[in-house]
């Protein structure tokens, strides 16, 4: 793998995690201006993904609207976090829980999804933010550990040492968390947001999801 290969998947890791957060006035200021796409199409581009790229540029590009913040913030509650209303889960553990089991009987903060992903995230030197007040498997903080072992990656062989040890832990990472759950959840985004932005979004996750996988 290329240092240019790492740190494309490493920024657009970290560029889906940040869509994968609560909205903030950046996010929306960064699809207002055309910013963001231009950044993820362009680490799209450099990981192959042609048309994922295009696609991603144009779409975000229609969904600028007046409101844009308040319109994802909107959409971001109803999708992800009222529980009532919710039609995607963000949380790994959450999303592969069996529909026959009983929801009473699930913690998120302590299932064995989530711990694992801890425990990742320790061996690697990384601390969860205590300040989120979310169980570590969130989407996008699972996004952001790829995106820091890539770029560890990518500084490792910029530094003439070793970087096998981090691609190593990308390719474990992505074997025990990304695969098993991150394309169908970009999918049920895609299909259930009524917000263009979201299914943009979505849909170049489900693109990069593909590249770790490869």
């Amino acid at each position: 793998m290329t240092i240019e290969t790492m740190i494309s998947l490493a920024d657009a890791c970290q560029l889906l995690a940040i869509a994968l957060r609560y909205p903030t006035q950046e996010l929306a200021q960064g699809i207002a201006d055309g910013s963001y796409a231009a950044d993820l199409a362009a680490c799209l581009q450099e990981l192959g993904l042609c048309e994922a790229a295009a696609a991603a540029q144009a779409a975000l590009a229609d969904a600028k609207a007046e409101n844009l913040l308040s319109a994802m913030r909107t959409e971001y509650t109803g999708l992800f976090l009222v529980p009532k209303r919710e039609k995607v889960f963000i949380h790994e553990s959450r999303f592969l829980y069996p529909e026959d089991e009983n929801p009473k009987d699930y913690v998120m903060f302590v299932s064995p999804c989530a711990l694992h992903a801890e425990q990742c995230y320790k061996d690697a030197g990384v601390r969860v933010r205590k300040d989120l007040h979310e169980p570590p498997d969130h989407a996008a903080t699972e996004m952001e550990f790829m995106s820091h072992l890539y770029r560890c990656a990518a500084q490792a062989t910029a530094e003439g040492r070793d970087e096998r040890i981090w691609l190593l832990r990308a390719k474990a990472f992505t074997k025990a968390h990304i695969a098993k759950w991150m394309a169908d959840f970009c999918t049920q985004t895609e299909e259930k947001t009524q917000l263009p932005a979201y299914a943009a979004i979505a849909a170049a996750g489900r693109a990069v999801v593909t590249a770790l996988a490869g």
